[in-house]
């Protein structure tokens, strides 16, 4: 007699595994982005005064925590890392606010923006 949860295995890997997909594609894709402009990311993190040196680290990150994901190992750790490193993004790089791209970008994903 099959277990009674037995159904419900497959359907739950298939969405883990679409998850881990659709968060991997994020990082990953923003890792092959910066590799391919090393240069252009480089003094952009140097106009806001991050030293240029850090970018291997990030492509690691991006790209190695990225293919860990997809592959499911080390899946909470590389998580918590990619959740410190994007408050750590929008800290360092996303949070003036006075700007108006850095504003749509909080502002996005709370309410839309009443038309003036």
């Amino acid at each position: 007699m099959p277990a009674p949860n037995a159904g419900l295995a497959k359907p739950a890997a298939v969405g883990l595994l679409v998850g881990r997909l659709l968060l991997a594609q994020i990082f990953v894709h923003e890792g092959w982005t910066i590799m391919s402009k090393f240069g252009d990311a480089a003094t952009y993190m140097q106009k806001f005064g991050v030293s240029g040196r850090l970018l291997p680290a990030v492509i690691a990150l991006e790209l190695g925590g990225g293919l860990l994901i997809v592959v499911g190992a080390f899946t909470r750790p590389v998580a918590s890392a990619f959740a410190i490193f994007c408050m750590l993004t929008a800290v360092l790089f996303h949070a003036q606010f006075a700007r108006e791209e850095d504003h749509d970008r909080c502002q996005k994903c709370e309410h839309p923006r009443p038309a003036q």
